[in-house]
């Protein structure tokens, strides 16, 4: 089964179940064999929906869940192990870079094609903007974009593949003092990793992969640009 990387896990309430132990995991031995001493142990809840949070892309996850009633003996009662597929997604993407944890937009054309390469553009934001606002034109400063195209659209139009991360350093003013440097660091590596992320899962054109900011963000393209 293949599903998207924001997916909620679901399962039906056992008879006797007051509560469930959730494990997740990607190796199906280690999620089959975990207890609750085991990374896989997700938390015991009532609920009978778990969110994971933002999954990696295409790539294969294994879960279960055991039926827990204190009360009796034989609890728990361990369930089977399920598997599902994180897919190969298009359109607007809200997604975590693993390395770095760095949240960023991403957005791919609906009619993608694996079969070619497509070029891939960094746009970083302005100050006290984040990822979201640079990929849809939105937020205090988006009145400089004059109307102009939202990067989807662009995207859309031009084959193109877009990242906005969210970052630490795209602010003014430009002290480039101790910490504002610790900062730019910062985005240089999740740059680099959602770089190699995205490649990653998506036909890119190493080629053609393009850094751009604004305001703020120039900051960010810069000491990128010249590392």
């Amino acid at each position: 089964t293949s599903v998207n990387v924001d997916t909620k896990l679901d399962w039906s309430n056992g008879v006797l179940a007051i509560s469930h132990d959730v494990y997740l995991g990607n190796n199906p031995k280690a999620v089959a064999c975990a207890t609750r001493k085991s990374s896989e142990f997700k938390g015991n809840q009532t609920a009978t929906t778990f969110d994971p949070g933002v999954l990696e892309l295409d790539k294969d996850y294994y879960w279960r869940v055991d039926e827990v009633n204190t009360t009796k003996p034989s609890s728990p009662w361990k369930g089977k192990v399920c598997h599902f597929t994180t897919k190969v997604s298009t359109g607007r993407q809200t997604l975590i870079e693993p390395v770095t944890t760095r949240r960023y937009i991403l957005y791919v054309p609906k009619d993608y094609n694996a079969n070619l390469s497509y070029p891939l553009i960094i746009s970083s934001h302005g100050t006290s903007q984040n990822g979201d606002t640079e990929m849809d034109s939105t937020g205090p400063n988006s009145g400089f974009d004059n109307g102009t195209p939202t990067w989807p659209r662009l995207a859309e139009d031009n084959d193109v593949i877009v990242a906005c991360p969210d970052m630490v350093g795209a602010h003014g003013p430009c002290n480039l003092d101790a910490k504002h440097l610790s900062q730019l660091a910062s985005d240089d590596a999740a740059i680099m990793n959602i770089i190699s992320a995205v490649k990653g899962v998506y036909s890119i054109n190493a080629n053609a992969v393009f850094i751009t900011g604004f305001s703020g963000g120039g900051h960010v393209v810069h000491y990128t640009g010249l590392r």
